[in-house]
C-alpha cells in the first residue's frame, strides 16, 4: 500500500487537462504556501489562513504570503496541539497574518457534519496525471485545476473520496483526487451557490497493486468539522452560532414563519446618528469598496464613493430598502436594522422616494431608464423602482427578512407585510411590495459570497444582530405564510 501526504489534482484520463485548469482569478482566498506554487492555504478570515499542520510547520514567523499578489507578513503559525509529525490525525493549522487583507473575501468554513454523500470540489496546482498511472511526482506546471468527487466515507478526523473509473456508477463529471505537490488545498461543499471549506488534503492511499492517484485509489482530507471547537478557540470567525436555524429546519407555510421570528426577533439596537457609533459607520465597514477601504460603493449607482462624502448633496446618505413611508417608526428598532440601510447617491436616493420594487412598465407616460443619471441601471415608472440586476436578489432578502422579523411585537414596531395588492400600499401603511417581483428576483439573483460576508460582517459588528441570508427555502411569500 502506497500513501504520500502531498496533495493536488489527478483526473480523468478521458477528459482533456482543459476542461480542469481554471483561472487563478476565480479563487483569491487561495494562497501559494511554498513558492513558485506548491501547497496552498485557504484565507478563512481577514487574518488568517487554513491550512495543513504538515506544511504550515514549515512556516515561520516573518516570512511573507503573497494573498492576491499582495504580501502579507506572517505573525505566528498556529498548529493544531495534538498534532504529531509521525500521525496523520489532527493534521489541521492556522497561519495568522500581522495585518488584515483587504480586497479579498475569506471563505466560510463548513459547520455541518452530512459529508457524507455530498458532492465536493477539490482545487490546486500541484503534480497533474491521470487515474491510468497515477501521480507522476513531476514538477508541477503552476496551473491552477479543479476536480470534482462525492464523500464515500467520514470519520473523526478525515474525508474520505474514491477514485472512479469512467463508465462506473457515481463518476462525477470532473473526477479526481490528490496528487504530490499540492498539500493542504481546499476541498469545498457548495451550498446555495456559495463554496463551503470542508476539508484539507492530507494524504493518499493506494492499495495493493494501485499507485496514489490510480483509479481505485482513496483519497483523505482533514475534515474541517470535526475540528471547530479549536478553530473558534483560536478564531473571530463572523457569522451566527452553529446550529443557528437548526429550530426552523423541516418546516415550512406558518410554522417555518413562526420558527424563523422567533429566531430573528431580539433586536440589538445601534443608533440611527451617533458621534461614537451610528448607521453610516457600520456602513462604512458593512459596504466598504473591496479596492479602496476609504469607499463605500453606492447600491442603485453602483459607484465607489469617498466615505468622507456621507451627509453631502453630492455624496451619499443612507437608503431605507423598506421605505419608512410604510409603516416604519423611527422611534423603533426597524428604522435603524442594518439589513433593511445601504449607501446611496443622495441625489438617487431622493429620485427613487418611496417606490416600491418592481419591473417598470415601459408602457406608461412616466417610464424613465435610466431612472436618474447617477444610477444607470436604474428604470422607473409612476410607482415603482426597478434597482440594478445584480442587487436584485439581496434587496428582496432584505425585504423578506423586514417582512419576517417585524411582526409588531416589540414597542413602536408595526406588523410588516408584503403583498402583490398594489391598492394596499400607500403612506403609513404597513404594506410594500411587491410580493411576487421580490421572489422572482430572489430565485434569479441568488446569495453570492459578498453578500452573506457583508452578513457576517454585520454579525460580528453586532453580536445579537440575526443573520438573513438563506436558501429558497426559506424565503418566498407562499412558504412562509
Amino acid at each position: 500500500m502506497e500513501k504520500f501526504d502531498a496533495r493536488a489534482i489527478i483526473m480523468r484520463h478521458d477528459l482533456p487537462d482543459s476542461d480542469y485548469v481554471v483561472a487563478d482569478s476565480n479563487y483569491p482566498a487561495l494562497v501559494n504556501l511554498f513558492e513558485p506554487s506548491d501547497c496552498i492555504g485557504t484565507l478563512v478570515h481577514e487574518s488568517y489562513l487554513l491550512a495543513v499542520a504538515h506544511y504550515a510547520a514549515d512556516l515561520h514567523r516573518g516570512q511573507s504570503l503573497k494573498v492576491n499578489g499582495i504580501s502579507h507578513a506572517i505573525a505566528e503559525v498556529i498548529i493544531h496541539p495534538k498534532w504529531r509529525k509521525r500521525r496523520d490525525e489532527y493534521d489541521i493549522a492556522l497561519v495568522r497574518f500581522k495585518k488584515p487583507v483587504h480586497g479579498v473575501t475569506p471563505l466560510p468554513i463548513y459547520r455541518r457534519t452530512d459529508e457524507l454523500g455530498s458532492v465536493i470540489t477539490l482545487v490546486g496546482r500541484g503534480d497533474h496525471a491521470t487515474g491510468l498511472a497515477g501521480e507522476r511526482r513531476a514538477k508541477n506546471d503552476g496551473k491552477l485545476r479543479r476536480a470534482t468527487n462525492i464523500v464515500s466515507g467520514v470519520d473523526d478526523h478525515f474525508i474520505e473520496i474514491y477514485f472512479e473509473k469512467p463508465g462506473e456508477d457515481g463518476i462525477t463529471d470532473l473526477e479526481g483526487v490528490g496528487a504530490a505537490g499540492d498539500s493542504s488545498c481546499p476541498v469545498f461543499i457548495d451550498v446555495d451557490g456559495v463554496l463551503y471549506i470542508a476539508g484539507l488534503n492530507s494524504w493518499g492511499d493506494g492499495g495493493k497493486g494501485i499507485n496514489v492517484g490510480q483509479y481505485s485509489s482513496r483519497d483523505y482530507q482533514t475534515r474541517v468539522s470535526q475540528y471547530l471547537e479549536w478553530l473558534d478557540s483560536e478564531v473571530d470567525f463572523p457569522g451566527p452560532p452553529q446550529n443557528y436555524y437548526d429550530t426552523a429546519n423541516g418546516k415550512t407555510g406558518i410554522e417555518l414563519r413562526t420558527a424563523l421570528h422567533s429566531i430573528i426577533d431580539d433586536h440589538r439596537v445601534i443608533k440611527y446618528s451617533s458621534k461614537e457609533h451610528g448607521t453610516s459607520d457600520a456602513l462604512a465597514k458593512l459596504d466598504a469598496d473591496p479596492d479602496n477601504h476609504n469607499n463605500v460603493i453606492l447600491i442603485y449607482s453602483r459607484r465607489s464613493e469617498a466615505i468622507s462624502n456621507f451627509g453631502t448633496s453630492i455624496g451619499w446618505n443612507r437608503e431605507h430598502l423598506w421605505c419608512n413611508s410604510y409603516g416604519i417608526d423611527k422611534r423603533g428598532p426597524a428604522y435603524s436594522d442594518l439589513h433593511n440601510l445601504k449607501p446611496a447617491d443622495a441625489s438617487v436616493n431622493t429620485a427613487r422616494s418611496n417606490k416600491i420594487y418592481d419591473i417598470s412598465d415601459t408602457s406608461e407616460a412616466k417610464y424613465n431608464k435610466p431612472g436618474h443619471p447617477e444610477a444607470k441601471l436604474t428604470s422607473e415608472d409612476t410607482d415603482s423602482w426597478e434597482p440594478p440586476a445584480e442587487v436584485r436578489g439581496e434587496i428582496a432578502r432584505a425585504a423578506f427578512y423586514m417582512d419576517v422579523r417585524c411582526s409588531g411585537d416589540k414597542a413602536n414596531e408595526n406588523n410588516l407585510q408584503l403583498t402583490n395588492d398594489l391598492s394596499s400600499i400607500n403612506s403609513d401603511s404597513i404594506f410594500f411590495g411587491k410580493l411576487d417581483t421580490l421572489l422572482e428576483w430572489h430565485i434569479a439573483d441568488p446569495v453570492d459570497t459578498a453578500e452573506r460576508a457583508r452578513n457576517d460582517l454585520l454579525h460580528s459588528l453586532l453580536p445579537e444582530e440575526q443573520k438573513p441570508v438563506c436558501g429558497p427555502s426559506r424565503v418566498g411569500g407562499g412558504n412562509l405564510r
